[in-house]
């Protein structure tokens, strides 16, 4: 099961990140913002969720039984179909993880959320962040 903070700020606070150093910072490259793309992906989808649903979340980490070097930030049931989601800060990165898990579940299709605008390519569906949300709907 994935446990997610309520709310990013209070994310950012115990990681013990200095707001006003934050602000102040030049080089947002040297910044950390995986794990806050990963959080805000992950509250996109709660909001996504009827009221009524308690929320599970559920991701794949190394070592998982035929996984051994994948690791996949959520794992979602939608209708009957199992969907791993990959979150990357940037609008590069390797997906290497989404590959195998193609591979060796035989799912129709696996999504990426990232910087990236909205597409498609093969049975990869490219979200941006901002809209993880929709996954749900």
């Amino acid at each position: 099961m994935k446990l997610l903070f309520a709310d990013t700020g209070l994310y950012l606070s115990a990681s013990g990140l200095d707001v006003s150093q934050f602000a102040l910072e030049t080089d947002f490259k040297e910044l950390n913002i995986g794990n806050v793309c990963e959080l805000s992906v992950g509250l996109e989808l709660i909001n996504a969720l009827d009221a009524h649903v308690k929320p599970e979340f559920f991701f794949l980490d190394k070592g998982f039984r035929c996984f051994e070097s994948a690791k996949v930030d959520f794992v979602i049931q939608k209708g009957s179909a199992i969907v791993p989601i990959e979150v990357k800060a940037r609008t590069q990165g390797g997906m290497k993880s989404l590959w195998a898990f193609l591979e060796k579940k035989s799912s129709d299709y696996v999504v990426r959320c990232s910087l990236e605008s909205f597409s498609k390519m093969d049975r990869v569906v490219v979200y941006p962040l901002y809209a993880a949300g929709n996954l749900l709907k």
